[in-house]
């Protein structure tokens, strides 16, 4: 791996972390009433960024399972509201982290959703890093 792409790699971390990690601020300051509305204007916005992208990349074949993904997706992410005023943010979106990487590792390391199983060179050390992101 080069330096270019490790590079690169970082500075889309840290583009997704401010954008990403920005995701409910507006929510903390402003009355989001029912969430409708709030999740309305975000599902507005997700989609006008995916058109963009889908036309700057030629317009790919589409694929309908994928779209299984973002109804789970929408599903969690129009209760985030009422789960905001139950719990709280804070708690709320570590749980929602704490899913999302669960999932991405069991993905990973199981071959889940048709991917290639890929088993760790430390067994040991796979599941200390586990146990560390869901106690951590």
């Amino acid at each position: 791996m080069s330096l270019s792409n490790t590079l690169t790699g970082l500075a889309a971390c840290g583009v997704s972390t401010c954008l990403f990690g920005s995701l409910f601020v507006p929510i903390k300051r402003f009355d989001p009433g029912d969430g409708f509305f709030s999740q309305w204007i975000m599902c507005a916005a997700i989609f006008l960024v995916g058109m963009i992208i889908n036309a700057y990349e030629g317009f790919p074949q589409f694929y309908p399972l994928a779209m299984l993904g973002g109804v789970f997706w929408a599903v969690g992410n129009a209760m985030a509201i009422t789960i905001f005023e139950l719990i709280g943010m804070g708690m709320a979106l570590l749980i929602w982290g704490i899913a999302s990487c669960l999932m991405g590792w069991a993905s990973s390391r199981f071959g889940l959703f048709g991917l290639k199983e890929n088993i760790p060179n430390s067994i040991t050390l796979n599941y200390a890093g586990l146990l560390l992101i869901l106690f951590g």
